[in-house]
């Protein structure tokens, strides 16, 4: 069953990971909150095996997006804690 686009693999792997890496902060905030993976992609202009690359931390986000995953972060807390 996948919840927001993510199996329960990728959810296992995503709570397993770093914290401390951006993509995973990422990932978990996403889980939380109800964020898909398609809307992520579509929000950076990357494919949706790149952000699920960066939530289980597989890779990390060039320097080209790590400012906007940041970012992100950032706009996806506000809007969940206002």
């Amino acid at each position: 069953m996948q919840k927001n686009g993510f199996t329960q693999r990728i959810v296992k792997e995503i709570k397993n990971a770093n914290p401390m890496l951006v993509g995973v902060e990422l990932g978990q905030l996403c889980l939380d909150r109800g964020y898909s993976v398609v809307e992520v992609a579509e929000v950076l202009g990357v494919s949706r095996q790149t952000v699920y690359n960066w939530m289980i931390g597989r890779n990390k986000p060039r320097l080209k997006y790590e400012q906007q995953v940041r970012e992100l972060i950032v706009k996806l807390r506000s809007l969940t804690d206002a």
